[in-house]
């Protein structure tokens, strides 16, 4: 049987799925003295206008925000000067990836889907630009040491992959395996 017929495949709405659960900052603009209790967590109290903030998984925050009842604050690697940083450091180091936050795309497409960010239409687009040039470029990286894979392999150490890029390259390094192990059993069945 094939390796690819045996997996399921990710999707990007599962990703998204997933990133929903991921804990992010909240500034309450209501107080609520009591917890809520969420399946496997509480979260709360909620004193209006605290700048320490609570943190709330991103479901429990777009609907906290939805209700006008606090506001979703941006995590800091979110703005265009960090992001520029991290595209530098990529650039610097050619031989591996730069470690990311964990569900760094995830929640860079969620937050960016919100319309009450504060982030203002330019800055978004600049943004959204500094992504898309970060992503190419752990993508050349990635696609780089693909080619560098030879019949004789038998693991390959990718450190640094977010979910997103597991998810982008599975397919192709299944189908390497599959045609290295045909190849494999076609040579010893030569024998």
């Amino acid at each position: 049987m094939d390796l690819c017929e045996r997996t399921t495949e990710m999707t990007y709405a599962d990703l998204e799925f997933l990133g929903e659960d991921t804990l992010v900052k909240v500034i309450p603009k209501i107080t609520i003295d009591t917890t809520l209790q969420l399946l496997d967590q509480e979260v709360g109290p909620f004193m209006a206008h605290d700048r320490e903030g609570v943190e709330v998984p991103f479901f429990v925050a777009r609907q906290m925000q939805d209700l006008k009842w606090v506001y979703i604050q941006r995590p800091e690697w979110l703005n265009p000067v960090q992001l520029a940083a991290k595209i530098a450091e990529e650039r610097e180091q050619s031989a591996r990836l730069s470690e990311l936050p964990p569900k760094f795309w995830e929640l860079a497409l969620l937050y960016l889907s919100e319309e009450e960010t504060g982030m203002i239409q330019q800055e978004k687009k600049e943004i959204v630009s500094l992504l898309e040039t970060l992503m190419q470029l752990r993508r050349d990286k990635i696609t780089s040491d693909a080619k560098k894979i030879d019949s004789s392999f038998r693991h390959i150490q990718l450190t640094n992959l977010s979910q997103v890029e597991i998810m982008e390259l599975r397919p192709q390094v299944l189908g390497l395996m599959n045609s290295y192990s045909a190849l494999e059993l076609h040579t010893m069945e030569d024998l």
